[in-house]
């Protein structure tokens, strides 16, 4: 579902939008093994949302251009309102995950537990060169839900990667989620 000025924005079930794209390299799929197009025609489901793979061609990286990021167009054809939600940060080809492990600033893996009031690193993806972006990915212990994006995270060349709280929720901990870290190729794997 979009977000629009911080809210959620949902459709009254059963309405059809029209979804289509500013850049040549993502295309729209209803789901996994539909064919590709640049525009896709979708019903809104019982709880107002539409739902849509959004897939690659070739990398998208970096902005479409500096004053227009890539971005995803919903348009009422009845009606013609229209918008659009803003795909964020860099996309290519998803590559290998790895399990995430906290470092210090110098990469070396922690051998205890992570001390919280001491900054928090985590270790450096192998291969960093070949990433447009990494996404670092998150879901509660022991809820077995699939992994949700919690952020991207530039290549860096030094060893490790400074851990933001923001990326875990309010009262939580890192430690109250298993992590992985996902590389968005440049190329194809």
């Amino acid at each position: 579902m979009p977000h629009i000025d911080g809210f959620i924005f949902g459709w009254v079930p059963g309405t059809q939008i029209l979804v289509s794209v500013n850049h040549p390299a993502i295309v729209f799929r209803r789901k996994a093994g539909d064919p590709e197009s640049s525009t896709l025609t979708i019903a809104a489901n019982a709880a107002g949302e539409i739902e849509f793979e959004v897939g690659f061609k070739a990398p998208v990286v970096g902005d479409v251009s500096p004053n227009e990021p890539p971005q995803v167009l919903f348009a009422d054809p009845k009606n013609g309102d229209k918008f659009w939600d803003v795909l964020q940060y860099a996309y290519g080809w998803r590559g290998s995950t790895v399990p995430v492990t906290f470092c210090d600033i110098d990469g070396v893996p922690l051998s205890g537990p992570r001390n919280p009031d001491e900054n928090t690193f985590i270790v450096r993806p192998a291969d960093w060169e070949k990433a447009a972006w990494f996404l670092l990915e998150r879901r509660r212990k022991g809820s077995h839900e699939v992994f949700h994006g919690g952020a991207v995270i530039a290549p860096a060349e030094r060893p490790a990667i400074f851990f933001l709280m923001t990326w875990v929720e309010e009262g939580s901990q890192p430690e109250d989620y298993d992590w992985q870290i996902t590389a968005a190729l440049k190329s194809p794997p």
